[in-house]
């Protein structure tokens, strides 16, 4: 392989791994507005008794998105005897992109209808975050295989 070729193929990765992060960022836009959504009707818009048992939680990783949904756990300190919170991330499991209403077994009634019409917009997030993720894996496979057949080539 050619020094043109070869500079040739870094210019196409580098335009594929642009798109792949503009497209991640978009997905990352929308996913915080749910998040601010879920928080500023379920949970801050709500006086204490009527509000939700449910977050949600959005957060940036070295490659994609992880969208999550939590629970607080709130526990008095043995220490300080203030009282904490812990949050109780909640596993989406192996059934694709979206979670079972069985996951929520502590929502109120009201909660179970908002979480169903948020994860139908979450849903289509997430596929399409894994198979940008699966596009990133797939071009640093296929660059150290051109590497490693670079390497070969110059030895023989």
């Amino acid at each position: 392989m050619n020094e043109e070729m070869k500079a040739e193929i870094r210019k196409t990765n580098s335009s594929i791994r642009e798109r792949i992060e503009k497209e991640v960022d978009e997905i990352y836009s929308q996913a915080k507005q749910w998040r601010s959504h879920v928080w500023g009707e379920h949970i801050i818009g709500l006086p204490k008794g009527e509000r939700g048992n449910y977050g949600l939680r959005v957060r940036r990783r070295k490659v994609g998105i992880t969208i999550d949904w939590f629970w607080p756990v709130f526990f008095k300190d043995k220490n300080t005897g203030e009282w904490r919170v812990n949050y109780q991330f909640i596993g989406r499991g192996k059934a694709g992109y979206r979670y079972s209403m069985k996951k929520f077994p502590k929502a109120k009634p009201w909660e179970y209808e908002k979480i169903d019409q948020i994860e139908e917009h979450l849903e289509p997030l997430r596929w399409r975050l894994d198979m940008l993720v699966r596009m990133e894996k797939s071009l640093k496979a296929w660059e150290r295989y051109a590497a490693k057949r670079e390497v070969e080539d110059e030895e023989q």
